[in-house]
Formats: structure tokens, C-alpha cells, sequence
């Protein structure tokens, strides 16, 4: 089966690890991880993942469902269990394919 490891980029920081994220080939940092370390840019790369595997090979994955099923969130399916799983990275905040220092530059260009 698919085995879901945090993948390192080239800083050493984690990468997002959905098979169908079209952001992580480019190398910049997942600003989410799910709580057995595994980096993801949002919460639809982890529902893929999940759907694709990591629910078994996640060690939470049980503490998932029984967090979703005691939740009193709007969030329903997936959408829930992402917010139940992941955290957010600190320094992190641009998103995969997208390095902090960039996404500063591009906001504090002359030109905008």
C-alpha cells in the first residue's frame, strides 16, 4: 500500500505529501501537518491522502473519528476530519510552491 512520510525539501522543511498536489514539485514548504508529522499544504491535500491511505497508515487516524464523531462543528466528512487532524506550521504560512521571502517580495513590490 502507499506509505504517507513527511518528505523533506531542500531547507529541511517539510513538503506536502498528497500524491496529486499540483504545489509540492516545486519544492516550497506545507504549512499544515497532520499529527503523525506528515506535511500538507490545506486540508483538501490531506482529504486526498486520507481517501488514498494515510487513514491506515496514520497511528491518530482512530483519535480522528472519535474526535470528529464527538464534535459539535458544522463541518461534516472530510472537511471535519481535516480540521480535527492538522495544525498549522509555524513559518509556514506562504504554502507549498511558494517561499515566505517570495510571497513578501511579490506584497511589497513597487509595482502593486
Amino acid at each position: 500500500g502507499l506509505i504517507f512520510r513527511p518528505t523533506p525539501a531542500p531547507s529541511g522543511a517539510m513538503q506536502c505529501a498528497s500524491t496529486r498536489c499540483p504545489r509540492s514539485a516545486a519544492g516550497g514548504v506545507a504549512p499544515m501537518a497532520c499529527r503523525c508529522g506528515v506535511g500538507f499544504c490545506n486540508e483538501a491535500c490531506w482529504v486526498q491522502a486520507w481517501h488514498a491511505g494515510h487513514q491506515a497508515e496514520c497511528g491518530h487516524a482512530a483519535d480522528f473519528l472519535a474526535e470528529a464523531a464527538q464534535s459539535s462543528s458544522r463541518r461534516k466528512g472530510g472537511a471535519l476530519l481535516a480540521s480535527v487532524a492538522l495544525t498549522r506550521r509555524p513559518g509556514a504560512e506562504a504554502g507549498c510552491g511558494a517561499a515566505p521571502a517570495q510571497a513578501a517580495d511579490h506584497r511589497s513590490s513597487p509595482d502593486s
